[in-house]
């Protein structure tokens, strides 16, 4: 039991290392555990979530341990729901979505969508995620949890009170656009992005918003990707010449998004012209050299320069 618990704090708390006061990793090893050591439900479903998590990063089957807490969790969460006069918590809400997240994750579309109804049901009851009492940790991880479900398992991304667009979003995507709003007017508890992170949808909104009628903007910015492309050494897929430049964790994240902006722009542009020459073969070294550098950069910076709001669970 103590295990479980010190792996939720190092996991979603990301203990020992330094996270910011009011963060999810912040909130996830201080109040929530706290919390749960005195709430039964949310006791069983913290340590689910960490059981969940072990297994599947050890690449094994569901453990006997994971399907005890899932199965005593679910039974307080069904006892609570049908009892008339118990309160429906926040934290209630917050046990049920981690269950939506991990049924997804698993594969398991049924539950998910059990769980998911359920959520919705309780987010309705209590008015919508606006000003929730324990902070902003509620909206952001009932929202991550039913958008990585919507993703996962393909379903519709819907939040009571929220104005969530429909899928799929297609460029112009207005799912960017209603996170620089919600960013801008703080409503709902939507998003807490930080104004880099702001500035960089803003800069993904200006490139989703070409259209393919406007071949001047096109070409402009195939011709700046052709040469980029062109770059590459075809003859060592796999192979990465440049793997003594990677020596800190600056050089690794500046190659990670360099590669990843060359992803972008050909995926992007791929029906032009000028990238009609560059195929599949090139698509798969740029992902070989994503995947190195991003293995050449340090975990736990990853984790705390990552948006609060999509690292958990």
């Amino acid at each position: 039991m103590p295990m479980l618990i010190h792996s939720f704090a190092q996991i979603f708390g990301m203990d020992p290392l330094p996270v910011d006061r009011g963060s999810i990793a912040f909130f996830s090893r201080a109040t929530w555990i706290q919390h749960a050591l005195g709430d039964p439900c949310a006791f069983h479903t913290t340590l689910y979530a960490a059981s969940a998590h072990l297994d599947a990063f050890q690449g094994a089957n569901i453990s006997t341990m994971t399907l005890y807490h899932h199965t005593v969790a679910l039974q307080l969460l069904q006892g609570r729901l049908h009892d008339p006069d118990a309160v429906m918590s926040e934290s209630l809400m917050a046990c049920v979505a981690t269950l939506v997240f991990f049924s997804a994750a698993f594969g398991d579309k049924e539950s998910s969508g059990i769980h998911k109804k359920a959520l919705m049901k309780m987010i309705k009851a209590k008015g919508g995620l606006v000003d929730p009492t324990i902070g902003t940790f509620l909206s952001e991880v009932i929202t991550a949890g039913v958008l990585s479900e919507a993703i996962i398992i393909d379903t519709t991304l819907d939040i009571p009170f929220l104005d969530v667009p429909p899928t799929p979003l297609v460029p112009p995507s207005f799912f960017i656009s209603a996170i620089l709003r919600r960013a801008a007017t703080k409503k709902g508890g939507y998003y807490n992005l930080s104004p880099s992170t702001t500035e960089i949808f803003r800069e993904i909104q200006s490139v989703i918003s070409l259209q393919s009628d406007e071949p001047g903007i096109r070409a402009k910015w195939a011709s700046r990707i052709a040469p980029l492309l062109l770059s590459l050494d075809h003859r060592h897929t796999g192979q990465f010449i440049n793997d003594e430049f990677l020596v800190s964790d600056t050089e690794a994240i500046s190659e990670a998004c360099h590669v990843a902006a060359l992803i972008f722009w050909l995926l992007f542009l791929d029906d032009h012209e000028y990238l009609a020459p560059f195929s599949m073969d090139v698509l798969q070294l740029l992902v070989e050299k994503l995947r190195f550098a991003v293995s050449c950069g340090s975990m736990d910076t990853w984790m705390r320069t990552a948006p609060e709001a999509h690292t958990f669970p």
